[in-house]
């Protein structure tokens, strides 16, 4: 009797479950509430995926802290409607004035996180002081030395930075840095220096070259030319030797690394000429894009 009671039970709560759809079913179309089918069509996903792009993440700054948003938050004197719309995509990382004839001022800028990873053009924005503002320029990205660099714009994305120095550019031309330029500080003033990060010998390439020659390349530091007169010592003992000494420069790093995915770097230089009008106490820093929005603020 329990079990076809059970049953009944069941029968009669089925029941009032289908008339409930079925009434409902009337006013209610329950497909409204089922997900989109699935498309095996490639044409009908990318569609989809142009009509709702992925949303950057803002990096907005309030109170002297970071808040990370899908909507740019206006800091304080500004609205929304002065916001470029790449407001927290670049950041102002440091500045720092110059504090005697000697010293250079300096500020840099960060490429914020994006999910897109987009690169932003940078070129004809400005740093804008309390005493003036000064405009970033073009740059060469791939400084080749078999060829006349030509400019282009300077673009900014995820884990990128820019060094923007109050001084003139030694080679007359602002440059990305790359697993080579670091043998130019011997050729050219760059101020502040470039970093030294060249590609170390393999020692497979050396092997079998004299053990002089090969204790003489192996003391050379990172970016280090060896010198005419080191090259002559051995111009008799080891001519092969000699040959490989002769490509431990710029023009030899360059042919040999060039098409390396890591040969370029994350870091632009960029030399304006003139002093950075950063006050030497207190200052704010506004970087604006072409259009004289804002990007991003900084107050010292």
């Amino acid at each position: 009797m329990r079990y076809i009671g059970s049953v009944i039970l069941a029968i009669m709560i089925g029941g009032l479950v289908y008339y409930t759809f079925l009434f409902l079913g009337k006013y209610v179309d329950f497909n409204d509430f089922l997900p989109p089918p699935m498309s095996t069509s490639t044409t009908a996903t990318r569609s989809s995926l142009e009509r709702t792009p992925p949303r950057d993440l803002f990096y907005t700054k309030q109170g002297g802290g970071v808040v990370v948003g899908l909507a740019p938050v206006a800091p304080s004197g500004f609205t929304a409607s002065d916001l470029s719309q790449d407001y927290g995509k670049v950041t102002i990382g440091s500045t720092y004035p110059a504090y005697s004839d000697t010293s250079i001022s300096q500020v840099t800028l960060n490429g914020a996180y994006s999910l897109s990873n987009k690169k932003i053009n940078i070129s004809g924005w400005k740093i804008k002081t309390n005493k003036s503002e000064v405009t970033i320029g073009r740059g060469v990205n791939n400084y080749n030395p078999f060829e006349f660099p030509s400019e282009g714009d300077i673009t900014i994305g995820s884990g990128d930075y820019v060094g923007i120095y109050g001084v003139s550019s030694p080679v007359g031309k602002n440059i990305r840095l790359n697993r080579c330029t670091g043998y130019l500080n011997k050729i050219y003033d760059f101020k502040p220096p470039l970093q030294q990060n060249c590609p170390y010998v393999n020692r497979n390439d050396i092997v079998s070259f004299s053990g002089r020659c090969q204790s003489f390349i192996l003391s050379l530091s990172s970016c280090q030319a060896p010198t005419p007169n080191e090259s002559n010592l051995y111009a008799n003992e080891d001519v092969a030797c000699r040959s490989f000494i002769n490509k431990i420069n710029f023009n030899g790093c360059y042919s040999k690394y060039s098409n390396n995915s890591d040969f370029l770097s994350p870091e632009w230089r960029v030399w304006i000429g003139n002093k950075i009008p950063l006050d030497l106490e207190h200052d704010r820093v506004l970087l604006l894009d072409r259009f004289g929005l804002l990007v991003d603020e900084r107050i010292y």
